[in-house]
């Protein structure tokens, strides 16, 4: 499992590999504990947007 905390302003959370593909993509809440117990080992990051698209931030998370 992964926890992550998304920005106030975040209406998407989006989880992209090493490689750029889309590993999830939903609403985000405040605090929400992924699961990854199906994922193939690597390095992910979850990315936050905002209503207009920009990019309010990421978080860096490594599968070993």
């Amino acid at each position: 499992e992964v926890r992550i905390a998304a920005p106030t302003a975040a209406v998407k959370l989006q989880v992209v590999d090493a490689a750029g593909r889309e590993a999830l993509s939903l609403a985000p809440v405040a605090e929400r504990t992924l699961d990854v117990s199906g994922w193939k080992r690597g390095v992910y990051v979850v990315v936050w947007t905002g209503a207009g698209g920009e990019v309010l931030g990421r978080q860096r998370f490594v599968l070993e």
